[in-house]
């Protein structure tokens, strides 16, 4: 699959950042990764709320898993968390 350019695409998903692991070990050259900010921070409410209910969609999905579930919580605390900043 082909990621637009910027330029090609400007107002849709072309890639917009750089992902690496703190580790140093390569991430998987072929992988697609989608990067989401949760903080309050930002000028689009919108698209804050898009991405934190993104992220409150995948904790609830790694919660019902073995492996998964201990990250889910995390992420979850940290959602409700920033509700309460807000």
């Amino acid at each position: 699959m082909s990621i637009p350019t910027a330029g090609a695409n400007p107002k849709g998903f072309h890639s917009r950042y750089i992902v690496s692991k703190t580790s140093g070990e390569p991430v998987d050259p072929d992988a697609i990764y989608f990067v989401l900010r949760v903080d309050n921070g930002g000028d689009d409410q919108l698209h804050i709320c898009a991405c934190q209910d993104a992220l409150r969609t995948y904790a609830e999905c790694a919660m019902r898993t073995n492996h998964l579930k201990q990250l889910g919580e995390e992420l979850w605390s940290m959602l409700n968390e920033l509700e309460t900043e807000e």
